[in-house]
């Protein structure tokens, strides 16, 4: 019993031992871990320790030594530096440092994701691990800021008067704030003459232009005048700069043009050989740049044959003078108007030569696409079968091209011929070319062979012949009929690998009508008397017709080969007039000196509503309107409508419906739909009545036209006025134009003006202009000596238009013949007038809105703000109101100092992105560059500029308050 006991009792021992005895032994082990864990903790945090008081060290030897990545701290001699990568420390423990970026908001504050880098702050991340006996780490988070933080700011009126105002001013309601310049400048309907005024020579002028730089306000505006209202004055053209952006303006002579011997330095200067003289008036200016940036005025004669004259003002570079020690500018070229102009017809069939012709398969790919010029090649591979560079070898592949759809007038004379070739080869090796030959009897002869230049592996235009090149041979016009007209073309190389490929075969011939004339005379020797350009081409009206030319090549142009006709004559309603003999205009086919198409006037004198109305057209007015282009026509004597829509979009050509050369083409009956009058509008349709339009505006999208006539006169004797004086017609149809409301036979019930009074009997004639639609300056004449005193210079308020008021005019008994207007890049707008008198005759009256306070658009610069030492300039915060319809954004310039000095320092501007192309438009971190030039942050000196716009010049963007914070 006591044994079994026993036993019992040792093995109960032995089950509690071994319950408690792994415990005790683990408590044993965790116990010798533990403290070696904590011993290595203990020499991780020191090494951690060590790494911050090495980052401490970094950055205070420089902040360019702090980078993004990721390192480890190696001494260096008595301090630290930073080595790539992580390190291993007594092969146990890892240290790593990763310096990152840090982002703020709009708001200035720390974001994760998104913002703008803050220039003065990183973050250093430092990590010590280690893995025995199991992975275990310390870490710590450090933000490193540059050495501190500064600011400087602009909050009073002492501050910001150190600045540059420009269209702005410093005001102290709010203890100191920039706005908006208040608006002292000129308004519509209150004007006043500029104390500006120029004596022109000769005169008095009939015509101005006018046009502002598209580029900066500091340009001078061009003005162009046309002075010779008869055939003895000597000066025809005056070209005026005036200052810009100044108060006063002040117009300046540059020059003139003449061709008079007796105003040249030297008579060798004397242009000799162009066809003109000294003996024509103008009748009308305007002005054209080309696309290599000359400079040319387009004067409007009574010349039969020279109805528009191009003066070149400028090259490109400088003035462009033909004599100047007395400043006389070059005579360019000419307009000659004609019934058919001159374009390049294409051809519709084509045939390869097989037989003695190199390869005998000419353009074997696609010939067909020669036949215009649209980017798709015919192809020849591998060009002939010598090597000879012959144009007339047998060893070269040839092509015929014909079925120009020439219709030439019976009997015309061929004057010359031009071949437009568009085409480029595979290669320059074998120094390409191309050959042409032309046939009049279907291919049996062949003119003389003309060449190209050797082609390149660009496509590029190649003409051969011109205006007066007959090619050696005399042409009639049978010779250009599709059975008997061909073009051969030849390709040539010196070897035979060549590829040519040809874009367009294009042919133009020159030539004069039947009649003894050489060109369209306008009746009574009247010539153009108005002109008009929109993009590349220029519009000129002459009796009773208007006629469209090409200036895209003007620069190419000469006193010998005059501006290209597009397409033919556009005939229109009215008849040009001379006193005693009635009105007179071409018929149908009709050119030269012949008119048998006549109207009797209704005054023996070609009075018409109390106007002298000689010419059949007054004005034109081109507008593009989406794809089309439409010329708004004010009519003159002798006609029913008072108002004509051409379309001009398709110039007619051989292949057109009339063709270019029928005598329906552009005939206001039969013509072709997109190159004739498409619409036209009578003021008054009661029998008797007296109207003429007199000049003519319109909108920017030509849905509005603005038209000055007569007024005042009651030639069917009912107690009105036959016509108004100003009217507004709703244009929006093309096909259809018409009062606001109202219609000819009872007249119009809105959009119109007509005073009752004295100013009523202002007859303005070519002389209108209008501001935004919605203030129409009129001058001219007072039209009846009767004791009542008319202003010549009246200003009509629009803004509602159905029914224009008069707001405002000057008294100037002498009268204007023309004015224009000019809106510069800050918006201020002019008009200039020509008076009719010899003394001072260029006047000037600035207008703006009328209830303005504030001027459009302004800028402030500010003083130079200069830190003690170079500095990272973080960011920028600003006390700003913006309202609607107003805008204020900046720009900041910061650079490195000279000498520790701000004097002599250049700014660059920018904004967010560190561009000159973009604004700030609220508080923001400022951009780092340390470009070498321009925009240099960190730097010592720093500027900002405000813009400040306002749509609604009642309002104004306010600047209160800007403060820069930076870090030395």
């Amino acid at each position: 019993m006591k044994n079994g006991q026993s036993l019992v009792e040792l093995l109960l021992a032995i089950a509690l031992l071994a319950i408690i005895l792994p415990g005790i032994l683990v408590g044993f082990f965790a116990t010798r871990g533990g403290r070696a864990t904590q011993d290595q903790r203990q020499q991780a945090t020191a090494y951690l320790y060590e790494a911050q008081e090495a980052m401490r060290v970094i950055k205070a030897n420089g902040w360019s030594n702090l980078s993004t990545g990721t390192y480890h701290p190696i001494p260096a001699g008595n301090s630290w530096s930073l080595a790539s990568s992580s390190e291993l420390i007594d092969n146990n423990f890892t240290r790593q440092i990763v310096i990152s970026d840090i982002y703020r908001d709009a708001n200035g504050d720390v974001v994760s994701q998104g913002g703008t880098i803050d220039p003065s702050i990183k973050l250093a991340d430092i990590t010590v691990s280690w893995s025995n006996p199991f992975p275990v780490s310390v870490n710590s988070k450090t933000f490193l800021t540059r050495n501190s933080n500064k600011a400087f700011s602009e909050t009073t009126e002492t501050d910001f008067n150190a600045g540059t105002l420009s269209q702005t001013q410093v005001t102290n309601v709010s203890g100191g704030e920039i706005k908006l310049a208040n608006n002292n400048k000129g308004k519509w309907c209150t004007p006043a003459f500029s104390s500006a005024a120029i004596d022109l020579p000769d005169g008095p002028p009939v015509a101005v232009a006018a046009t502002a730089s598209t580029v900066s306000i500091d340009n001078p505006n061009d003005v162009f005048a046309a002075v010779a209202p008869s055939d003895a004055t000597s000066t025809k053209l005056a070209y005026i700069a005036v200052t810009a952006n100044a108060d006063p303006p002040v117009p300046t002579l540059r020059g003139t043009f003449t061709l008079d011997p007796a105003k040249y330095s030297s008579p060798s200067l004397v242009p000799s050989n162009i066809g003109l003289d000294n003996n024509f008036k103008t009748n009308d200016v305007k002005y054209y740049i080309s696309p290599s940036g000359k400079l040319y005025a387009l004067l409007a004669t009574n010349k039969p044959d020279r109805e528009v004259i191009a003066i070149q003002i400028n090259d490109g570079t400088s003035d462009s003078f033909q004599d100047p020690t007395n400043k006389i500018y070059k005579y360019w070229t000419f307009f000659d108007t004609k019934i058919y102009g001159t374009a390049f017809n294409s051809p519709s069939a084509n045939s390869a030569e097989t037989s003695s012709a190199g390869d005998n398969n000419g353009f074997q790919t696609s010939p067909a696409n020669a036949y215009t010029n649209d980017g798709l090649f015919a192809a020849d591979a591998n060009s002939g079968n010598n090597t000879g560079t012959s144009c007339t070898g047998i060893d070269k592949d040839k092509h015929r091209y014909y079925n120009y759809g020439f219709s030439l007038p019976a009997g015309a004379t061929i004057n010359g011929i031009e071949m437009n070739l568009v085409a480029k080869a595979n290669s320059t090796s074998g120094t390409p070319k191309m050959c042409v030959e032309l046939s009049w009897n279907g291919g049996t002869t062949w003119a003389t062979a003309k060449s190209t230049n050797n082609l390149t592996t660009s496509s590029a235009s190649y003409t051969l012949g011109g205006p007066t090149d007959t090619w050696g041979r005399t042409w009639s016009d049978t010779d250009f009929t599709d059975s008997n007209f061909r073009v051969r073309v030849i390709n040539v190389a010196s070897n035979t690998s060549r590829t040519f490929s040809l874009d367009y075969a294009g042919i133009k011939v020159y030539y004069n009508g039947i009649s003894s004339g050489s060109n369209d005379q306008a009746p009574y020797d009247y010539g153009a008397p108005t002109i008009n350009v929109l993009g590349n081409t220029g519009y000129a009206a002459s009796g009773g017709y208007l006629y469209v030319f090409d200036l895209t090549n003007i620069d190419s142009k000469s006193a010998s080969n005059g501006l290209d006709q597009l397409g033919c004559r556009i005939q229109l309603d009215g008849f040009d007039c001379k006193a005693d003999q009635g009105g007179k205009k071409y018929n149908a086919g009709q050119t030269g000196t012949t008119w048998s198409n006549t109207s009797g006037s209704i005054h023996p004198d070609c009075s018409d509503g109390g106007n002298i109305e000689l010419y059949a057209t007054n004005d034109i007015f081109p507008v593009q309107s989406e794809s089309s282009t439409y010329i708004f026509t004010a009519i003159g004597g002798i006609t029913n409508p008072e108002f004509e829509i051409v379309n001009t979009t398709n110039v007619p050509n051989g292949s057109s419906n009339p063709s270019i050369s029928s005598s329906s083409c552009g005939r206001i009956s039969g013509g072709n739909a997109g190159w004739k009058v498409i619409s036209s509008y009578d003021f008054n349709s009661v029998s008797s009545t007296e109207e003429a339009a007199n000049s003519i505006f319109a909108n920017g999208d030509g849905t509005r036209a603005y038209i000055s006539s007569n007024g005042g006169i009651d030639g069917d004797g009912n107690g009105q006025p036959d016509s108004k004086q100003y009217y507004i017609l709703n244009t929006t149809n093309k096909s259809s134009p018409a009062f606001l409301s109202g219609s000819p036979s009872t007249g119009p019930s809105s959009g119109y003006y007509n005073s009752s009074g004295a100013n009523g009997e202002l007859y303005p004639r070519r002389a209108m202009t209008v501001q935004n639609g919605v203030r129409a300056v009129l001058v001219g004449k007072d039209g009846i000596s009767n004791g009542n005193d008319a202003e010549e210079y009246q200003v009509l308020d629009s803004t509602t238009e159905a029914t224009p008021t008069y707001c405002g005019g000057l008294n100037y008994d002498i009268g204007f013949n023309d004015l224009t207007s000019v809106s510069e890049l800050d918006g201020d707008n002019y008009v200039y007038m020509v008076a009719n008198t010899a003394a001072n005759e260029l006047k000037i009256i600035q207008g703006g809105p009328d209830n303005a306070i504030f001027v459009p658009s302004g800028t402030f610069e500010s003083q130079v703000l200069s830190a003690a030492s170079e500095a990272m300039f973080n960011r920028f915060n600003v006390n700003a109101t913006t309202m609607p319809q107003t805008t204020l954004t900046y720009q900041v310039a910061i650079a490195k100092a000279i000498n520790n000095s701000c004097s002599g320092v250049s700014y660059s501007y920018v904004g967010p992105d560190g561009t000159s192309g973009t604004y700030f438009t609220t508080s923001s971190v400022l951009p780092v560059s340390t470009s070498p030039t321009g925009y240099q942050n960190p730097g010592q000196c720093v500027r900002y500029k405000t813009y400040m716009t306002s749509a609604d010049q009642l309002l104004t963007p306010i600047l209160y308050d800007i403060y820069f914070n930076y870090s030395p």
